[in-house]
This record gives structure tokens, C-alpha cells and sequence, in this order.
């Protein structure tokens, strides 16, 4: 005779559904965007303090960044041209994605303010005032800059990946500095780590095909202390394709478009930083900075996510939900 209890788990796959996704408050001090000090209370927007000169993340006043919030399906990634626009309304799929009310503030700042004095907005498809979107409310789930708890931390996000994938024939392992060359295609999709600095030359091309994951060089399974050697970049100064998902996270990750750069990703853009103090996120000290000063793309691929598509097999299991109980 048995006694106890059986439980079943079903456990279940993010799917991302935007181009982008900073979590841990966005992208570290935009002009207009959250500047951390003693008395500010994460949770209370009324000790929030605006970052007024001495901006840490940027771009330039005449490089639009181009992101598409459009569903760009599997024929048109293959074959080449532009979807047509959904019909729906509002848009089933968010500009950006950002884990708490910080980040949303951050992410609206940086598209405002951080062009300065151009409008970082002019790039976006569709536009954040485009009626696809519920710009009344930010607490709306269709607003274009959502604040999502149900997002995964993309810190654990990206070790699910390194634990699954690094011994696996399908990965491929790179060390810190430049590289170029093809890391798959749609017809053979793999997963791709980078430990430290990803460095595209100005004459090189880096590409490739699957999920890319760009870390420091501290592993939780083995590493006690969290400061890392080889802190998480992406400094792009050639060109740069990636279809599928890019991520991109560790203690001060940082993304830098160069203005010599031509960089497309087809797919979605993860980025989190790895900081806590205190319980709470440290955004004075280490959140993920994105300087776009050349000419970078992001197109979202919902087909490349979804069961069947070629990076779906790739995604770890994040949700788990109890689905059933019994007594023995």
C-alpha cells in the first residue's frame, strides 16, 4: 500500500510577445527617466527623482531606432517583403514589455527625451498614439509600454538556457572579444552563448539563426560572489543579423550601436541586469544601458516563438502550474 500525495505539474514555455523587453526598471538613466537616491521608494512614484542632465543611456538625435510591434510571419522572414498590418485593435502585440512601473517610466523616457531634442517615437510601427493601442490608461495591458509581472526574470531566464544548452551539440560556445561569421539559419537553428564582450568589427559580419545569449562570466552554480570579470556587451560596429531571440543579461550588461553600425534583429531583444540591494533593484548602480547611435532594427516574429517555429524548442520551461491533486 502506498500513501501520499500525487501531484501533476504542467509547466509551460514563455513565448515572447514584443521586440523588446528590458526588465529591473529599463534602461539605466534616460533623461527624464528614474534617478535613484536614498529616499526613493520603488513603489511609490511620488519619491521619484528624473534624471535631468548626465543621461546614461541615449541615442542620437539623427538615428531613428526602428522597432516593429507588427507580427512579421515565417513566408516573410524566408522569402523577404513586409507583412501587412493586423487588423485588430487594439494591437495584439506591445511595443515593449517592462516588468515593473520603473521600467515603464524609464522606457517612456528614453523614446521621449533621450533623442533630445528629436522624437525617438518616429522610428516605432505602429506609432504609440496609432489606435492599436490604449494610450489612456498605463494600467491598461494595451498600453504600448506595459508593465508585465508575468514576464520571467531574465537573469534566471538566460541560466535555464546555460544549463540546458551549454553541453549540447545544438550550442555553440563563444569567449569574450570580436567574432563573425554564421550561427545557424531558419533550416538549422541553434543556441549560441557569448561569455563577456560580443565585439562585431566594422568590417565584419556577425549572423546567425536560433536564440543568442550574451552573459557575464558569473555562474550561479559554482560562484558565490556576483561581480563578474567578463561583464555581458554588445558592441556592434559592422553588421549585425540575428533572427530569433537575443539575449542579453549579468551585472551591467550594456548594448552599444556604434554609428558605423547596421544591426537587424527579427525576433525579440531581452535585457536585465543582475543587481539587488537591499531586496530591492539597485538602478543606481547596474541597469542594462542601450546606446543607439547607428542604424539598428528590431522586427517581431511571433512564428519564430511558437510551437513548431524554430526557437520555440529552444525556450526553457518558466510557468509551472498545478493542474492535479490526489490523496493516496
Amino acid at each position: 500500500m502506498v500513501q501520499g500525495a500525487e501531484v501533476t505539474v504542467l509547466s509551460s514555455r514563455y513565448i515572447p510577445t514584443s521586440p523588446l523587453y528590458f526588465g529591473n526598471g529599463g534602461i539605466e538613466k534616460p533623461l527624464g527617466g528614474f534617478d535613484w537616491s536614498g529616499g526613493s521608494d520603488l513603489f511609490d512614484p511620488t519619491t521619484w527623482n528624473t534624471v535631468s542632465s548626465g543621461k546614461s543611456s541615449y541615442q542620437d538625435r539623427d538615428v531613428p531606432f526602428e522597432t516593429s510591434a507588427l507580427d512579421w510571419p515565417m513566408n516573410y522572414i524566408e522569402n523577404g517583403g513586409t507583412p501587412t498590418p493586423a487588423s485588430s485593435n487594439p494591437h495584439p502585440y506591445n511595443i515593449w514589455s517592462t516588468q515593473n512601473a520603473v521600467g515603464q517610466f524609464n522606457a517612456e523616457a528614453w523614446f521621449e527625451n533621450s533623442a533630445n531634442p528629436g522624437d525617438a517615437t518616429d522610428g516605432l510601427t505602429p506609432p504609440p498614439t496609432n489606435t492599436y493601442y490604449d494610450v489612456s490608461d498605463k494600467n491598461s495591458p494595451n498600453y504600448p509600454y506595459p508593465v508585465d509581472p508575468s514576464i520571467p526574470d531574465v537573469q534566471t531566464f538566460a541560466h535555464a538556457l546555460w544549463n540546458t544548452y551549454k553541453d549540447s551539440p545544438d550550442a555553440t560556445l563563444l569567449s569574450d572579444g570580436s567574432h563573425e561569421g554564421t550561427y545557424g539559419d531558419l533550416a538549422n537553428p541553434g543556441i549560441t552563448f557569448v561569455t563577456g564582450e560580443l565585439q562585431v568589427n566594422s568590417k565584419d559580419t556577425f549572423k546567425g539563426a536560433g536564440v543568442l545569449v550574451i552573459r557575464d562570466d558569473f555562474d550561479p552554480n559554482v560562484d558565490s560572489d556576483n561581480t563578474p570579470g567578463d561583464e555581458a556587451k554588445l558592441d556592434i560596429n559592422g553588421t549585425f543579423k540575428w533572427t530569433g531571440l537575443v539575449v542579453i543579461a549579468g551585472w551591467r550588461p550594456s548594448i552599444d550601436i556604434s554609428k558605423r553600425a547596421n544591426a537587424t534583429i527579427v525576433g525579440s531583444l531581452f535585457g536585465e541586469d543582475s543587481v539587488q540591494s537591499g531586496g530591492e533593484i539597485s538602478l543606481d548602480t547596474a541597469t542594462i544601458v542601450l546606446k543607439v547611435r547607428g542604424d539598428f532594427e528590431i522586427l517581431y516574429s511571433n512564428g519564430l516563438f511558437t510551437p513548431g517555429g524554430p526557437v520555440h524548442q529552444f525556450l526553457p520551461n518558466v510557468n509551472k502550474e498545478v493542474v492535479g491533486y490526489r490523496n493516496l
